[in-house]
């Protein structure tokens, strides 16, 4: 109910009080440029990265010097050009999706949704990341 209203709103976590930002202005503003007031976030706390290797190069769970050289590493692959492709690219493949979709109720199959959404996804890294198509959503992916 606030989100049209107000830029941020207070919460609780447990009993610890929080500011959940709802503007996205204001959410870029504190990742780029007023990050180190913010870095020690909760998240950062709950994941232990010798445990989990993969979740520790999330940017949205790191502090500090890990979440700079994060950052540097991604944000040349998050232009507002590759942003744009990428999104064009998906709702493209997301019409790829419907269309088999729409083929398996018609053929009375039943469908998975993991199935469906491992073959969104490898769809969508294939195309965004290596430029080719991946067939996902055929009898005969690659």
């Amino acid at each position: 109910q606030y989100r049209l209203t107000e830029s941020y709103v207070g919460t609780y976590l447990v009993r610890a009080p929080k500011l959940l930002l709802l503007e996205p202005k204001l959410v870029n503003e504190v990742f780029v440029s007023a990050f180190r007031h913010f870095e020690n976030n909760d998240a950062s706390r709950m994941i232990d990265t010798d445990k989990d290797r993969l979740v520790s190069c999330n940017p949205f769970v790191l502090d500090g010097d890990e979440w700079r050289v994060q950052r540097g590493i991604f944000s040349p692959l998050l232009t507002s050009g590759r942003i744009r492709n990428a999104y064009i690219n998906m709702r493209r493949i997301c019409g790829k999706l419907c269309a088999y979709i729409d083929q398996l109720s018609a053929s009375g199959q039943p469908y998975n949704g993991m199935d469906l959404g491992l073959r969104f996804t490898s769809e969508n890294l294939f195309d965004c990341v290596l430029g080719i198509e991946a067939r996902s959503f055929t009898d005969a992916p690659l």
